[in-house]
């Protein structure tokens, strides 16, 4: 079965504070990025090392932001969704189903603040 094809053309991602400031850092990094293929291959090749078999790639930070997103801020579900260009539907399906601790939520919080 093929995936179906993206609902919107673009995603607009609001940064936390402190993903703003490291974002900056990152652009003036004296290296340059490497390309989104080389970037997911290393990726899944260190979290297979680090991870104990588990694989990840560049769409794991878009899915986790999402899911700690969703339980820091539960009221705000739908804008949130609609940021990562999904529907309710598909949020439920894959990233609210997820439990977390409360503990969770205050480390959580520090990545996430200043996105709503």
């Amino acid at each position: 079965m093929m995936k179906v094809m993206a609902k919107q053309k673009e995603r607009a991602l609001r940064l936390s504070d402190i993903g703003k400031t490291l974002i900056s850092d990152l652009f003036q990094a004296p290296h340059p990025l490497p390309g989104l293929p080389a970037f997911d291959m290393k990726l899944r090749r260190l979290s297979k090392r680090i991870l104990d078999g588990q694989p990840a790639n560049n769409k794991t930070f878009r899915k986790t932001l999402e899911s700690w997103l969703v339980f820091c801020y539960p009221d705000k579900a739908l804008q949130i969704a609609l940021s990562q260009g999904h529907t309710t539907v598909t949020q439920y399906e894959h990233y609210i189903n997820i439990s977390f601790e409360e503990y969770d939520r205050k480390e959580m919080r520090k990545w996430v603040e200043g996105s709503i």
